[in-house]
């Protein structure tokens, strides 16, 4: 989606955002809203600190109900912050919040994860060099680690040695579907 299209959809939920403050009649400013595309796992959140309401972009562009009761969620916490600065973000200030705004008092959606398709990541084989014991990581290990079975503690006797680098599950490999050796 290109920026202007996606400037709309944020205009469009401050607005709303703008007038579900305003028909609750209470003393409340609209908080700042903005549109993430970052939140894939969190759909909503409120910094007290710069009045800002964050949506999740997936959320709002392809859940609306969903995004609006996460919305009036997040106000809540703006109207008991206000109300009582020091309040828990999710105690008795909040749930009353929430009841004058209408949304049920929970912290979570049944939603499953937002966004676009998670990458699947590649994987390194290491095994050590005494007992030769293999571990798979996820992430290349840029310090020295050794093996857990062979010494509780680091030992640079027991080091670990990449071995190979796996390739992501469902992608194609070499012709063989064997893994490629690790490179130096």
């Amino acid at each position: 989606m290109s920026a202007a299209p996606e400037r709309a959809l944020e205009a469009q939920w401050q607005e709303t955002c703008r007038q579900t403050v305003v028909s609750l009649q209470i003393p409340l400013t609209a908080p700042k809203l903005r549109l993430s595309r970052r939140m894939t796992w969190r759909l909503g959140s409120y910094r007290q600190d710069r009045h800002e309401v964050a949506l999740s972009y997936w959320l709002a562009a392809h859940h609306p109900q969903e995004a609006l009761e996460t919305l009036k969620h997040e106000l809540a916490h703006a109207l008991a912050f206000q109300r009582s600065p020091r309040c828990r973000p999710h105690g008795p200030e909040w749930r009353e919040a929430c009841r004058l705004l209408g949304v049920a008092p929970r912290r979570c959606s049944e939603l499953p994860r937002l966004g676009p398709p998670a990458r699947p990541r590649q994987a390194y084989l290491y095994q050590c060099q005494t007992c030769g014991h293999q571990a798979v990581y996820r992430r290349r290990l840029r310090l020295p680690h050794s093996c857990g079975r062979c010494d509780r503690r680091y030992n640079p006797r027991h080091r670990l040695r990449l071995v190979a680098q796996l390739p992501p599950p469902g992608s194609v490999g070499n012709d063989d579907g064997q893994a490629q050796p690790a490179r130096r």
